[in-house]
């Protein structure tokens, strides 16, 4: 009897020492794998801040151009300023990217500048054009290909036929405000058309009266969260883009690498100013896009090698 309980108590020490050594297999594991994590998460966030880095250069970029194609239509820095400001809060409002704004604007500015329409009332008139754009549910191309429309039918003095149908096609909403300002439907609104009636007067006029009734209907629409997100990335390239121009920190590295760019053609007679320019660049710029491509491949090298780890960790589990 007693040799049984002795066995008992044996077997039983047995399976608490086995249950020990798992434990213990398995907080090493654990360990490990919480190593490896800990190890990736900065794989990774090493890899999102590269990425950051060259989007903060491409919005740079995008801001740059964007106030180059407005200063066309603008006689001062200040005034430029002023209008990109105006069409990033239009582009908010309609939860659209500001270049779509800036698209429009610069259309009609060319289209009817040289016939008297003021800064004010393009800009007034590129408001209107985006909010029924949003009423009537269009895309960003929709109302681009639109505007491209109506700006020549504006330069040309008349809307015709080819340019009606794109409107009709791609933005209903800004054909029906026409018709309303002009008391016509949409059947009298071609016939009129086909007519040669729709003068560049008559269509801005025509419009110009439903602005209050346009604008009572898009305070009507609902805020969507993608409109919510789209401000908040159009304030980001906006901020980026004014502090880049105060510092000209892209133009710096523009012109680093064309300096790099036209060493490297005659490379082999040049090989200590390719050395001298790249150290130079990497010095001055190294957190922008040459820092964030030597980021990116570092990242991308410990994350790699973070994963392989981790999956042997797993298997060991």
């Amino acid at each position: 009897m007693a040799d049984i309980a002795q066995l008992g108590i044996e077997i039983d020490t047995r399976k608490l020492k086995s249950g020990e050594k798992d434990l213990a297999s398995f907080a090493s594991t654990a360990d490990k794998t919480s190593s490896v994590v800990a190890t990736a998460t900065k794989a990774i966030a090493a890899m999102a801040a590269a990425f950051a880095t060259s989007q903060i250069v491409k919005a740079a970029d995008a801001y740059s151009m964007m106030n180059a194609r407005v200063s066309r239509f603008t006689d001062s820095a200040e005034s430029a300023t002023a209008v990109m400001r105006s069409l990033t809060n239009y582009a908010n409002a309609a939860g659209a990217e500001v270049g779509s704004a800036v698209a429009v604007f610069t259309s009609l500015s060319g289209a009817l500048q040289d016939v008297g329409t003021s800064q004010s009332d393009i800009l007034r008139l590129t408001e209107t054009l985006n909010k029924l754009g949003v009423i009537g549910g269009s895309s960003a191309d929709e109302v681009s290909n639109a505007m491209r429309q109506f700006a020549q039918s504006m330069a040309g003095g008349v809307v015709r036929a080819e340019e009606f149908n794109s409107i009709i096609e791609n933005t209903p909403e800004i054909a029906r405000a026409i018709g309303a300002g002009m008391n016509l439907s949409m059947g009298q609104l071609r016939t009129a058309m086909l007519n040669g009636q729709l003068t560049s007067e008559a269509v801005l006029n025509s419009l110009m009266s439903q602005m209050e009734t346009v604008d009572a209907q898009f305070a009507k629409m609902p805020r969507t969260v993608s409109a919510a997100m789209q401000t908040i990335e159009n304030e980001f390239g906006g901020f980026v883009g004014v502090l880049n121009n105060s510092t000209g920190a892209t133009s710096t590295l523009a012109g680093g690498i064309d300096a790099l760019s036209g060493a490297l053609v005659t490379a082999k007679d040049h090989t200590n100013e390719i050395i001298t320019v790249a150290e130079a660049l990497a010095a001055v710029y190294a957190s922008r896009l040459v820092g964030s491509m030597v980021a990116s491949k570092a990242a991308m090298t410990a994350f790699t090698a973070t994963m392989a780890l981790f999956n042997g960790a797993s298997a060991v589990a």
